[in-house]
């Protein structure tokens, strides 16, 4: 329920205003709660907890055809295995930092269907474990006009896990919806 109304404010909260080109701030959620390791060959599923994000950007949209560079802090959430007999085997804290290059084409007055490129870099908390990012793509849909615009995208994020008991063909993957607030400064 929660998800719903976070989601219902963002997208009633964008169409008082939203621009086509200038620097951009913007408050983020990501909805995706599901993620894949694979870790010598062995494929394992694993739950994510959704969270908030901030971030920054820059858009130029002159006519039906443009372009925007993003970079968006997600804050501390937590990976887990799953359960099994009631414990969770491994439990870790991650941050992650998510860099979009889009492709924007306008639609209409109020609307912008864009796609593109990402680079995620994500940290563990409690270990020194880290995945360092593959190029991976989203695509999705900005609606409003004027200075704040609400954006909901479905991304696929790529990487590689680093760490004492990772090897090179090790990867990590997952997959969701993003949404977004975003105010347009300049």
């Amino acid at each position: 329920m929660k998800k719903l109304i976070v989601f219902m404010f963002m997208l009633i909260s964008s169409t008082l205003f939203a621009s086509d080109s200038g620097f951009h701030v913007y408050g983020a959620f990501d909805l995706t709660d599901k993620a894949a390791v694979s870790i010598s060959g062995v494929a394992v599923k694993c739950n994510s907890t959704t969270g908030p994000g901030v971030g920054v950007g820059y858009s130029f949209l002159p006519h039906e055809l443009g372009f925007s560079v993003d970079s968006t802090y997600f804050f501390d959430r937590t990976i887990d295995f799953g359960t099994i007999f009631g414990v969770t085997p491994f439990s870790s804290k991650y941050s992650q930092v998510v860099t979009q290059f889009n492709v924007l084409l306008k639609v209409n007055e109020n609307s912008t269907v864009f796609g593109g490129v990402n680079y995620p870099y994500m940290t563990f908390s409690d270990t020194s474990a880290k995945v360092d990012g593959e190029m991976g793509y989203q695509g999705g849909l900005i609606i409003g006009s004027g200075n704040l615009t609400y954006k909901v995208s479905y991304q696929f994020i790529k990487g590689v896990p680093k760490g004492s008991l990772m090897n090179t063909s090790d990867k990590y993957t997952s997959e969701g919806f993003v949404g977004s607030v975003s105010m347009t400064l300049l």
